[in-house]
């Protein structure tokens, strides 16, 4: 609990920080008007027992003068009983009040710390190397982000109302304590003692079932990725029982876990009613029968009252302290993640004001080897390259040679396992990268599209107010695609609907080379860019990309030779390395 509390306290910004000072003191308020109320209850039950003894003292006469001229008017005296009713009710309204005061803000609280949580869990993930990606996947980083993203808000908010809880409790306890010690001693070492050992004996559980949650869910997000990522497949093959039974088996364990979780947090309070109905109950009856207080009435009636209040009041704090610790550790394995994931974050996110690298002369591979892991084999090997300033080079091989790995090395997403990447002459380093990267527009194979407008998905990544139109109509058109724009009914206003469904292949393809040229890089790397396009198109794209050859420098990955025709150079990979370089 304490390396929870520290892990979320080292989330919060200094703006966070003094707002749970604020919720804190609120806290502690609710705690006091608590305190005050049971405090006012005495005299109260005190005056109804005994109301001539009780109203003796000459600060109920100085009282009651008060309230003839501000309550009732000269010559009405109120009853004295009356002004420690409406004191008691004024105490206890106000305990009310600030009780909810706290709920609310304790959920307002953890709703933006839930958000700023979210958001540093999403912005860990995108700035995630591309290695990382492909090592983790896309299903338990999603699930991340969206499962246990949440499920650390909700241990925020339970931890809230543990520490909450807590604080009146404890301001509780301190009342009781000055009115009868050991009474209060007794029994909230009791009842603490008994939730401290159901909560020993669920922990083991509650910590496993943690971890079934934290696992299970990222199962159950990748089922459903895969499943309906390939639907098109899976209709074909009748494949949807075989998806539906590893979501449901995932989903399955989550929701049993979930629901011992519930019962482990829910359940105990059934037995410490009673258990706690039994100790107090012995309790009195020691207590007045030892003593002989049975003989006054009227002396026991308020300390009996304030107990029963101050129970009543405690009971239910308790159980809330138990219930959220019981969430708080079912939730555990999640929340843990969440603070690595957040923890482990890189400088990526200054990427934004991180100036373009100068590249004026050539870039070059120095003897370069990569492989993925250290116990798999070498995709590169020992390849020395050098690309100058302004030229085009295509790279052709089978598949599986290194082609689109190469590319990756050269662009900056995988670091070389030996050897070093090099830019006029300054060598490319985890810091200097992104410097790099600024010079670079990459059209893979496969295209992203978003469901928006043609427009925001040439300009992808930009707000839809900054788009610079007279950019997007450029690229468009250097692409081959201003056409096909303007015959459209909405021009670039078009939706392309999810993943581009309403376009053809070839119209995809140009969108995502429009994007790349929109970037006004230096640097363009086509990665089977024109695969999809038919063999009239694919010349047309390709003569539009040469015209843009002064000052930009050009790779090619290429199956034809056709989209080839036009470079400076052509190397040939084979397992890694140049088989060929034809001039």
């Amino acid at each position: 609990m304490f390396n929870t509390l520290r892990g979320v306290w080292g989330l919060l910004a200094v703006r966070r920080k003094l707002q749970f000072a604020l919720l804190a003191s609120g806290m502690m308020a609710a705690g006091f008007f608590e305190m005050l109320s049971l405090g006012a209850f005495a005299p109260l039950v005190a005056a109804l027992a005994a109301p001539q003894q009780a109203f003796t003292h000459d600060a109920f006469a100085k009282i009651s003068l008060v309230m003839d001229y501000v309550g009732a008017g000269p010559g009405n005296h109120a009853s004295p009983l009356t002004i420690l009713a409406a004191f008691f009710a004024v105490l206890a309204a106000l305990a009310g009040l600030s009780r909810i005061l706290v709920v609310w803000a304790n959920a307002r609280f953890t709703a933006a710390l839930g958000t700023d949580i979210a958001s540093a869990v999403y912005s860990s993930c995108l700035n995630l190397s591309y290695a990382d990606h492909l090592n983790r996947g896309s299903g338990e980083l999603v699930s991340l982000v969206r499962d246990k993203a949440g499920q650390a808000g909700v241990v925020i908010f339970f931890l809230l109302n543990l520490v909450s809880s807590a604080l009146i409790a404890l301001m509780i306890c301190a009342g009781l304590f000055f009115l009868h010690p050991w009474i209060t001693a007794g029994t909230m070492t009791l009842m603490g003692g008994f939730y401290a050992l159901i909560g020993w004996v669920c922990r083991k559980k509650l910590l496993h079932n943690s971890r079934v949650v934290a696992e299970e869910s990222t199962r159950a997000v990748k089922a459903v990725q895969e499943g309906l990522g390939s639907i098109r497949d899976v209709i074909l093959d009748g494949s949807q029982e075989f998806y539906r039974g590893l979501f449901r088996r995932a989903e399955g364990m989550v929701q049993r876990a979930s629901a011992v979780g519930i019962f482990l947090g829910t359940a105990p309070r059934y037995f410490t009613d009673t258990f706690a109905m039994v100790v107090f109950a012995g309790i009195l009856v020691f207590w007045l029968g030892e003593s002989g207080d049975w003989v006054s009435t009227a002396a026991v009636l308020p300390t009996l009252g304030v107990l029963a209040l101050g129970a009543q009041r405690s009971m239910p704090l308790l159980q809330q302290i138990y219930s959220s610790w019981a969430v708080i550790s079912a939730n555990s394995a999640a929340l843990r993640l969440v603070l690595e994931s957040v923890g482990n974050r890189s400088p990526q996110k200054e990427r934004a004001a991180v100036p373009a690298m100068t590249f004026s002369k050539c870039f070059r591979l120095r003897n370069v080897s990569f492989r993925y892991r250290n116990d798999l084999p070498w995709v590169i090997r020992n390849l020395d390259l050098e690309i100058p300033k302004g030229s085009c080079l295509g790279i052709k091989g089978e598949t599986g040679c290194g082609k689109s790995t190469l590319v990756d090395v050269i662009m900056g997403l995988l670091a070389p396992s030996e050897g070093s990447l090099e830019v006029d002459g300054t060598r490319i380093t985890p810091q200097n990268v992104f410097s790099w990267q600024k010079n670079i527009a990459h059209v893979p194979q496969s295209i992203f599209l978003a469901d928006v407008s043609i427009s925001e998905n040439i300009a992808l990544g930009t707000d839809r107010s900054k788009i610079d139109m007279k950019k997007v109509r450029e690229a468009a058109r250097q692409a081959c695609l201003d056409d096909f724009i303007q015959s459209s009914k909405d021009g670039y206003e078009t939706l392309v609907g999810e993943r581009g469904v309403r376009l053809s292949g070839g119209q995809r393809q140009r969108i995502g080379l429009a994007r790349a040229l929109y970037r006004k890089p230096s640097l363009l790397v086509l990665d089977e860019a024109t695969s999809a396009l038919d063999e009239k198109t694919e010349l047309e794209v390709m003569e539009s990309i040469y015209e843009l050859k002064k000052g930009l420098t050009i790779l090619i990955i290429a199956h034809r030779l056709s989209s080839l025709e036009a470079c400076d150079r052509i190397i040939d990979l084979e397992q890694g390395r140049i088989l060929l370089a034809p001039g």
